[in-house]
C-alpha cells in the first residue's frame, strides 16, 4: 500500500513543477492545532518560493466549534491558483469538518490525508530539489589587448542543474575597494538577464582554483578563497559603476633589493621589519606579480680583529611572500647591539645592493633603505665619524647605481625626515620619510611596486582555458 506521505510529497512537487509565470499554488493543511496556508509562486528568476499564514481552531472558533466562513478565509483561497488541501490529522473532528468545507469551496482541488506530515518540511525539500528553471552564470570582465574591459560570463549551471551540482572556476582577482571582490550570479531567460545573488569576499590579488556548488536555486556557494564570501548589499548600478574603463598598464618587472638595519632598541627593529613587510603587502596588493625582492640586513661595524660581517644578504631574488617569511624570522630573533652609535654599515649595504642589481637584469632595478643612522665614510672625515673598515665608498656606489637604467630609491628612517642625517636625503630625495608619516603607495609607486593610482576592479576575471 501507498505511503501517503510519499503520496502528498509527489503531489507537491509535481504541482510546484508544474508552476510558471505568475500562476500560484495554494496549499491548505487542516493540522491538529489549525489551519496551516501556504501560497507557493516564482520570483523573476523563477525560483519557487512562498509565504505562510497559522490560525488556530480557537482563532477560528465561534461558540466553541470551527466557523465555515473563518475556516475559509484562513485557506487563503484562490481562484486562480491551483489548491492542494491536505489533513495531516484526520481523527480530529475540527480538521476532518475543516476539509469538507474547503473541498465544497475548491472543488478542482487535490486532497490527501496524510497523518503526521511535515507540510513546511516537504514544501522546503520540494523547493530544494527543483532543477533550475533558467541558466545561471557568473560575471566576470576580460580585457582586450589595449586593457579596456567589458563584461562577459562563465557558465555554472544550465538549465536543469540540481542541488549540490559543482562546477570548477578558474579566476583572477585584481585588486578591489574596500567592500572586496563581487561574486554575481545572473540568470538567463529570452536573451535578458537578472541577478539572482550577489556575494563579497576580500580576496588578495592573484588566480585562484575554487568550485561553484547549487546550494538550492537561488542560491549559489563558492569554496575555496581565502576569505567566506558574505552577502553583498550593494546595487547592480554600483557595481557596474565601479568598473573602470580599463586595467591600468602591467607594471614592469622589478627587482627591489630591500636593506634594514637590523641592530638597536628593539621596538626600533621592530617597526622597521613592520613596514618592511607593509611595503611588501602593498606591493602584491597593486598586482606585482614581476616583483623580485632580495632582503639585505646590515648592522654596526665592530672595529676588532676579525669582526663578525657587518651585512648579510638574507633572499636573493625571491618572491614578497617568500621574504614575507624571513621578515617573520627575524622578529623571533634578538636585536644586535647598537655597536658604535654614529654610524651603521649603510656604505656596505649599498655595495651589496650594487652587487645584486647586477646591469644585466632586465628587471627595473629599485633600492629601499630602511635605518636611522648614516653611513661610515670611505676613508677618514672632519666629520670624525670612523671610517669603513673596507674603504666602501657609498657616494661611489650611488652614482654607480643611479647610472642603472630606471634606477629608483626610497628611504625611511626612524626619525622625521626633517630632523634626519643630511645623508638620507642626498640618497632619496623627495623618497625620504620618517617612519611617522610614511606614504606607502605612493613610495611604493616610485619605487614601481605597482601604479601610481591603482585602479579597483570587483569583478573577477575568468582564466579558464
Amino acid at each position: 500500500m501507498a505511503d501517503p506521505g510519499e503520496e502528498l510529497q509527489k503531489s507537491l512537487t509535481k504541482s510546484i513543477r508544474a508552476l510558471s509565470g505568475h500562476h500560484r499554488l495554494i496549499v491548505v493543511e487542516a493540522a491538529a492545532d489549525g489551519i496551516n496556508a501556504y501560497r507557493i509562486s516564482r520570483d523573476a528568476n523563477g525560483v519557487p518560493g512562498g509565504r505562510f499564514w497559522h490560525r488556530t481552531w480557537e482563532d477560528l472558533s465561534d461558540d466553541g466549534a470551527p466557523a465555515k466562513d473563518a475556516v475559509v478565509r484562513a485557506a487563503r483561497l484562490d481562484p486562480d491558483a491551483a489548491t492542494l488541501l491536505a489533513c495531516t490529522f484526520p481523527d480530529g473532528a475540527e480538521p476532518a469538518q475543516a476539509i469538507a468545507w474547503l473541498q465544497a469551496a475548491a472543488p478542482d482541488a487535490q486532497t490527501h490525508t496524510a497523518p503526521g506530515a511535515a507540510i513546511g518540511r516537504m514544501l522546503r525539500a520540494a523547493i530544494d530539489d527543483e532543477p533550475l528553471a533558467r541558466l545561471y552564470e557568473l560575471v566576470t570582465l576580460v580585457a582586450d589587448p589595449a586593457g579596456r574591459l567589458r563584461f562577459t560570463g562563465r557558465v555554472l549551471f544550465p538549465v536543469g542543474s540540481r542541488r549540490h551540482d559543482t562546477v570548477p572556476l578558474d579566476l583572477r582577482f585584481h585588486p578591489t575597494d574596500e567592500r572586496g571582490a563581487a561574486l554575481a550570479v545572473v540568470s538567463w531567460s529570452d536573451r535578458r538577464f537578472r541577478l539572482v545573488s550577489v556575494q563579497r569576499a576580500h580576496v588578495p590579488p592573484g588566480r585562484y582554483e575554487l568550485i561553484a556548488e547549487l546550494e538550492r536555486p537561488g542560491r549559489v556557494r563558492f569554496h575555496g578563497l581565502p576569505d567566506e564570501p558574505v552577502p553583498d548589499d550593494r546595487t547592480w548600478e554600483e557595481l557596474v559603476a565601479a568598473v573602470p574603463d580599463r586595467l591600468p598598464p602591467t607594471p614592469p618587472d622589478v627587482h627591489l633589493v630591500c636593506a634594514i638595519e637590523t641592530a638597536g632598541p628593539p621596538e626600533r627593529v621592530a617597526a622597521r621589519l613592520d613596514r618592511a613587510a607593509q611595503f611588501l603587502r602593498a606591493a602584491a596588493a597593486g598586482g606585482g606579480a614581476g616583483l623580485a625582492v632580495s632582503l639585505v640586513a646590515y648592522g654596526p661595524h665592530a672595529f676588532v680583529r676579525r669582526p663578525p660581517p657587518a651585512v648579510k644578504v638574507l633572499a636573493d631574488r625571491r618572491s614578497p611572500e617568500d621574504v614575507q617569511v624571513v621578515l617573520d624570522a627575524l622578529r623571533e630573533r634578538d636585536p644586535g647591539d647598537v655597536g658604535y652609535p654614529r654610524a651603521a654599515a649603510v656604505e656596505c649595504a649599498l655595495a651589496e645592493a650594487e652587487r645584486l642589481l647586477t646591469a644585466a637584469d632586465p628587471a627595473r632595478p629599485a633600492l629601499l633603505v630602511i635605518g636611522d643612522r648614516p653611513p661610515h665614510p670611505a676613508a677618514v672625515s672632519p666629520s670624525e665619524v670612523l671610517p669603513c673598515p673596507t674603504a666602501a665608498d657609498w657616494e661611489g656606489t650611488l652614482r654607480g647605481l643611479r647610472r642603472r637604467s630606471g634606477f629608483a630609491c626610497g628611504a625611511v628612517t626612524d626619525r622625521p625626515a626633517r630632523r634626519a642625517d643630511p645623508f638620507w636625503t642626498r640618497l632619496a630625495g623627495d623618497g625620504l620619510a620618517g617612519q611617522d608619516a610614511v606614504d606607502v603607495p605612493r613610495l611604493g609607486a616610485r619605487l614601481g611596486l605597482g601604479p601610481a593610482e591603482p585602479r579597483r576592479v570587483p569583478f573577477p576575471f575568468d582564466e579558464t582555458t
